[in-house]
């Protein structure tokens, strides 16, 4: 009992120092006792941090698909009937040597298949997106001389997140003819596909696309007195616009 008592007389009588309390500690007390006695300017400037707080987000770039990669531009060219070799020789690497000197460029990459030829051009952080793609459409025309008859216009994919292909959807059928699943893709489900909103571009690869063809008849050009161009280009301005068979179109 005696010993109870003097060691509570002794801890009362430490001088507040000699305890060690840690500078932290004593400083974090004092906040809390000032923020006791000052409610109101606390309320205050909590309410006045909330509403800076909320303005702030609501006006900050935040993008929930933010684009980390730099600015992209892909080109596409189509040569029918052309292998892969063939596509990289004649028009990928004339696209490339052609795009190589636009500013800003940072790095080529380029895809070749069949019929197909995809060039993924992409810029410095700091280029804005339209500068890069008029500068691609200035170096695709200067490149346009030479590449083959049968590639058709480069033509660049819409702006869009550069995410990468999102899904392929492959068709083959053992009971119909290779045209009817091309033809299926290019005028069912391509514009259905294009009508779902988020979905910028779709691309057909493959399969085979239906041609009209006219064979020339030599017997029935020489009976209406028109030569094989005449009848190639349908110029029939000098026989004031006359209707003149020069064959029967043939599906292939």
């Amino acid at each position: 009992m005696v010993n109870d008592e003097v060691w509570a007389y002794l801890s009362f009588r430490i001088p507040h120092s000699a305890l060690r309390i840690p500078h932290p500690i004593i400083m974090f007390n004092q906040v809390i006792r000032w923020s006791l006695r000052n409610r109101i300017v606390v309320l205050a400037a909590a309410g006045l941090m909330i509403v800076f707080g909320l303005r702030s987000a609501q006006r900050a770039p935040l993008d929930v698909f933010p684009d980390f990669a730099p600015p992209q531009v892909i080109v596409q060219t189509e040569a029918p009937g052309s292998s892969p070799e063939e596509v990289e020789t004649l028009v990928t690497t004339p696209l490339e040597a052609a795009l190589n000197g636009a500013s800003g460029l940072t790095d080529i990459r380029s895809q070749s298949a069949a019929g197909l030829s995809v060039i993924t051009c992409a810029f410095e952080s700091q280029t804005d997106l339209f500068l890069a793609r008029q500068l691609v459409t200035e170096k695709i025309a200067l490149a346009r001389a030479h590449l083959p008859a049968t590639a058709h216009e480069p033509r660049m994919n819409p702006i869009q997140a550069p995410v990468g292909m999102v899904i392929k959807i492959t068709l083959t059928s053992d009971k119909v003819s290779p045209y009817e699943p091309r033809d299926l893709a290019d005028w069912v489900i391509k514009p259905r596909l294009l009508s779902v909103p988020g979905i910028s571009q779709v691309i057909i690869i493959g399969g085979e696309v239906k041609e009209y063809q006219v064979i020339a008849s030599p017997e029935r050009l020489r009976d209406y007195n028109v030569s094989l161009d005449e009848g190639r280009t349908g110029d029939v301005s000098t026989r004031a616009y006359a209707r003149c068979p020069v064959g029967h179109p043939r599906i292939w």
